[in-house]
């Protein structure tokens, strides 16, 4: 995948982050009160990762991209095409 722009606009540094989001299946503890709480131990599901969409226009989604310098920058996925056509 690429990204515009791929290079942070604070320092030019690659980009060596994207935000994801994916769901997680914590464990529960049932007290002596019928009551939960969290019993200290989340299942990642790695099956539902996915880039986090950003930016104010949802029919051009952006993607938040981190560089080593701790920088954030909103950059578009470019679609490449496909090669050998």
């Amino acid at each position: 995948m690429r990204f515009n722009p791929e290079r942070c606009p604070e320092c030019a540094e690659r980009a060596v982050a994207v935000i994801e989001t994916l769901l997680g299946r914590a464990e529960l503890e049932q007290g002596e009160d019928g009551s939960y709480e969290y019993g200290g131990y989340t299942d990642m599901l790695w099956d539902s990762q996915v880039m986090q969409k950003a930016g104010p226009d949802p029919a051009k989604p952006q993607y938040e991209l981190w560089c080593d310098g701790n920088h954030d920058w909103l950059a578009e996925l470019v679609k490449e095409e496909p090669s050998g056509s």
